[in-house]
């Protein structure tokens, strides 16, 4: 009785338009960063085990929606500057994020971005670009990922080849952070200053030692899938930010409750 009593708050809280706002409101201060890997339609899912890191194409048509109406969709430039204390960013802030560097990325999520006019950032594995592109097609061609960036999107890193770096040797941490930063560099002629850590929970992550080398390296953020809401008078954390993940078949109500709370659970 108590648990159903709760979910039916829980329900019209979120369906009901004003207490959304109202919820917003309170935490219109914080940065919410939102984290996609692929978009698709529904009947190209082929396999449980991409449910986790999909999110179908009429979800997130919704989803861009819903955000471009009730958020301040912002880039990564305007991140950036918030966080070394250069620029403030508006209320409500939300920043549009995708990892490793999907095809249905251009195909599927670029039109939406567009239609709406959201700005996103990719973060790219450059391996994956280098030597799976031609074999399978599933990742973006290095003139798609240009011609996300002529069209005002950002670009960032996301390693070499996916390592985890709590995994790896420091060399081997090194290796992957700058070799990825110059491939890039040098496929898109433009600096690249952002990076999200593969997988990117706490554990994952070597945090303390990776963020050292991405500040040596010239980047100025990184990003975690650890869940939460941040906050930018927080400009000592500029190398874990959190980011809030999305799910197939999410319900829109659950989206929705996402947003307010910044799936603090995801640890």
């Amino acid at each position: 009785m108590v648990k159903a009593l709760s979910k039916s708050c829980a329900g019209f809280i979120l369906a009901n338009p004003i207490s959304f706002a109202l919820l917003r409101h309170m935490q219109r201060k914080g940065l919410i960063i939102l984290c996609y890997h692929r978009v698709i339609k529904r009947e190209e899912i082929n396999s449980p085990i991409h449910k986790g890191m999909c999110v179908d194409l009429g979800s997130f048509q919704r989803q861009m929606l819903f955000v471009s109406r009730n958020y301040a969709c912002v880039n990564e430039g305007q991140v950036i500057n918030a966080l070394e204390g250069n620029g403030k960013l508006p209320d409500n802030p939300l920043w549009v994020t995708f990892d490793d560097g999907y095809k249905d990325n251009f195909t599927n999520a670029y039109p939406v971005l567009r239609k709406f006019n959201i700005p996103a950032t990719f973060f790219i594995t450059t391996d994956y670009i280098d030597k799976l592109q031609a074999e399978n097609n599933l990742f973006m061609s290095w003139d798609e990922i240009r011609n996300l960036k002529n069209e005002g999107f950002s670009v960032g890193a996301h390693t070499k080849s996916h390592g985890i770096l709590a995994e790896l040797s420091s060399d081997k941490v090194i290796e992957e952070i700058s070799e990825s930063k110059e491939r890039l560099e040098r496929e898109l002629g433009a600096s690249v200053v952002s990076f999200a850590y593969p997988k990117g929970k706490t554990r994952h992550c070597n945090l303390e030692f990776s963020a050292s080398v991405l500040k040596e390296k010239g980047f100025k953020l990184a990003v975690t899938t650890v869940g939460g809401i941040n906050t930018l008078s927080l400009t000592d954390k500029p190398f874990f930010l959190k980011r809030v993940g999305t799910s197939f078949d999410d319900p829109f109500i659950f989206f929705k409750a996402r947003l307010l709370t910044g799936s603090f659970w995801q640890k």
